[in-house]
């Protein structure tokens, strides 16, 4: 009877080595269930990641309100349009003249910052195609929005004159409206213009 316990336990424990045996042999994604690696998306709905919605090219669209929290239709923001110096003028530094622009809705911009940028040689630079202007000087900080500003050429707020070369000039209302995203952004809107193209700003003799 011992012999034959004793043979039955000998048969068990060979049959589950053969088994320990064969499971090594198996791929561990079958044994353990583990997903392919080419099935794994990342995290969240596969679904959306695989089907994205199909009005995905939609342009978000923009609600703009005023500082006072009114909503405004993006006709009736208010706009600015500089018309001189517009381009191809030439002024000499010293002398006195009038910046001048238009703007709608000009009672709600009650005040402009005038900017004066200097622009590089690159002659693509004279036809606009090429935006060449470097951050330059604030002629004044807080001008009445009346569409004519007196400046004495190149100078500016840090009554320091500019050097002779090629400027823009650009025309920022300090009302600032906000503006809200349907893709959940949001930023600011102020009127603004500059100098359709560059104008040139030379030394007067003995200046």
């Amino acid at each position: 009877m011992k012999k034959q316990l004793v043979v039955g336990l000998v048969v068990v424990l060979i049959g589950i080595i053969a088994l320990l045996i064969l499971d090594s042999k198996t791929p561990i994604s079958e044994r353990y269930g583990q997903q392919n690696n080419s099935h794994i998306i990342g995290s969240g709905n596969t679904s959306e990641i695989n089907n994205p919605p199909q009005n995905n090219n939609e342009q978000p669209t923009l609600t703009y309100y005023s500082p006072s929290g009114d909503k405004v239709m993006k006709n009736d923001l208010p706009t600015i349009k500089v018309t001189f110096p517009n381009g191809g003028n030439s002024l000499t530094i010293g002398t006195t003249t009038h910046i001048t622009w238009e703007s709608t809705h000009s009672a709600d911009i009650p005040n402009v910052l005038i900017r004066i940028s200097q622009v590089n040689n690159n002659p693509r630079c004279m036809t606009g195609e090429v935006d060449c202007a470097t951050l330059g000087d604030i002629i004044t900080q807080s001008a009445l929005n009346t569409g004519s500003f007196e400046w004495k050429v190149a100078n500016n707020d840090r009554d320091f004159s500019m050097p002779a070369g090629n400027y823009i000039i650009s025309v920022v209302g300090v009302t600032t409206y906000t503006m809200n995203s349907s893709s959940g952004g949001s930023g600011n809107y102020n009127a603004f213009d500059s100098s359709d193209t560059q104008f040139t700003v030379k030394a007067a003799s003995g200046y």
